[in-house]
């Protein structure tokens, strides 16, 4: 529905802006964590945590 739209944006852009642009740039740019990383200068390993964290806290407030 549009209110489950209009949720999930809200918790999106709530995200600290770290794991908020590896969210974005992944599911909605469809870049690889490889061209992420060299995007934003950092190591693979840095974006793999990032987006970990990232779905971490989109669950948590999917939940409340």
């Amino acid at each position: 529905t549009q209110d489950e739209t209009i949720r999930l944006k809200e918790i999106v852009l709530a995200l600290p802006p770290l794991y908020r642009d590896v969210f974005l740039l992944s599911r909605f740019g469809g870049l690889t964590y490889e061209e992420i990383a060299a995007r934003l200068g950092v190591s693979m390993k840095t974006v793999e945590r990032r987006m970990a964290q990232a779905l971490v806290l989109c669950a948590a407030q999917i939940r409340d």
